[in-house]
């Protein structure tokens, strides 16, 4: 099953190498700039997403402290619930849990963020509209980026390959190195269930930080971002 995973994970990488061209953007974009304005001073939606982009996105991702802390937190949380069926209930049962984590935030994170938007040439992130456009726009966005996301020459949309089939492609994914009790149908629903609620979590937090921010205590806190 380990070489199952491991051919997939070629597979998609072969993909990648003939979406596109993996060669800096920035060199493309730069030279459409016109002479005497700051490469800097772009919009940049008017530079397209490319691999290297998709790539520094996932390598960002992977190297955050939610990514670092999630997974022990996770497992901590799941040992003391009593809801870690499968695993142990001492100090290598909560190892293992960790390290199943870990490989599931970092698989997901290797698909949503690298592999699907590149290999269908799109660009995975959220756009927020912001403050200044009606409530229930803003909701309606967060709701369609589950289903569409930009092109990655930001001109128009596409179904959006990063949300649903990466979710199902990692819930799948997942039963390779989960314990044979986690392979079940209910437990892959659950995980399916909270790879979408997790995505959506994170598409609200960007839409809504700047009204987060605006919180008594958050500006006392002097936060200036959110981690979303």
């Amino acid at each position: 099953m380990r070489k199952f995973h491991s051919a997939i994970i070629l597979l998609a990488m072969v993909q990648l190498l003939r979406a596109g061209d993996t060669k800096g953007s920035q060199s493309k974009c730069a030279a459409q700039v016109a002479p005497g304005v700051s490469q800097s001073s772009r919009p940049m939606d008017e530079c397209p997403t490319t691999i290297a982009d998709h790539f520094r996105r996932f390598t960002g991702s992977v190297l955050s402290w939610g990514t670092i802390l999630g997974p022990p937190a996770s497992a901590a949380a799941s040992q003391l619930l009593q809801s870690h069926t499968g695993f142990a209930d001492d100090w290598s049962g909560f190892a293992k849990h960790t390290y199943v984590n870990a490989l599931g935030t970092v698989s997901g994170k290797f698909f949503d963020r690298f592999a699907l938007p590149a290999a269908f040439h799109q660009d995975e992130e959220y756009v927020p509209l912001g403050p200044g456009k009606p409530m229930l726009k803003r909701w309606e966005n967060v709701a369609l980026h589950l289903v569409r996301a930009r092109t990655d020459d930001h001109r128009g949309t596409v179904f959006n390959a990063s949300a649903i089939p990466g979710f199902v492609l990692t819930t799948a994914l997942s039963n390779v190195y989960q314990p044979v009790p986690q392979r079940n149908l209910d437990a892959n629903l659950s995980r399916l269930g909270s790879n979408a609620l997790g995505f959506s979590l994170a598409d609200i937090c960007t839409e809504f930080e700047p009204d987060i921010l605006k919180f008594r205590l958050l500006k006392w806190l002097r936060l200036k971002s959110l981690p979303c």
